[in-house]
C-alpha cells in the first residue's frame, strides 16, 4: 500500500521535526530485527530531519510512502556541526564488525573501519518521495572539508 498497513513498522509515534535520527535508526533496526518492512511516512509537519543514518543489517527493507522526505539536519548559521566527518552521508547501507562500529557522527577519516556487504536490503520510495542533503552548504569550503561522501 501507499500507506502505513497494519502489517509495516509505524514511526509516526516518535516524530520530531527537529530531529528524528533516533526514531528512524530505531525503525531500521527493528525492520532488520523482525523482517517487516518499515514504511516511512509523508508528515503534515515537514520532512524527517535526521543526523547520519545506517541500515546496517542484513534483511533490512525500507519503503518511502509517497510524499515521504528524510532530510539532513542542517547546521545552524555560523556552525557547520553535522555531517562534518569525511565519510558522513545521509544514509550510509553497510554492516561494521560489532566490535568496530563507531558512534554516530563520529566516522573518524584516518581510522580503518572493518565492514561487511549486506544482503537482502530494499530502500523503495513512492511519487515525490526523496533523501534531500544541503549540497549548497557542503560545497562551501569555508564550512565543510572536501570528501566525495556527501
Amino acid at each position: 500500500g501507499a500507506e502505513v498497513g497494519a502489517a509495516d513498522l509505524d514511526v509516526r509515534g516518535c516524530f520530531d521535526a527537529t530531529d528524528s535520527t533516533e526514531c528512524l535508526q530505531r525503525g531500521f533496526d527493528a525492520a532488520a530485527a523482525t523482517g517487516i518492512e518499515l514504511v516511512v511516512p509523508a508528515m503534515p509537519a515537514g520532512p524527517w530531519i535526521v543526523r547520519p543514518l545506517y541500515m546496517r543489517r542484513n534483511g533490512t527493507h525500507v519503503r518511502l510512502a509517497p510524499g515521504a522526505i528524510i532530510q539532513a539536519r542542517r547546521a545552524a548559521a555560523g556552525k557547520n556541526d553535522f555531517y562534518r566527518g569525511y565519510n558522513d552521508c545521509l544514509l550510509r547501507i553497510m554492516r561494521f564488525l560489532d566490535d568496530d562500529e563507531p558512534p554516530m557522527n563520529s566516522f573518524d577519516k584516518h581510522r580503518v573501519y572493518t565492514t561487511v556487504p549486506l544482503s537482502n536490503v530494499s530502500l523503495r520510495g513512492g511519487a515525490g518521495s526523496a533523501l534531500r542533503m544541503w549540497k549548497a552548504d557542503y560545497m562551501d569550503r569555508s564550512r565543510y572539508n572536501f570528501t566525495e561522501h556527501r
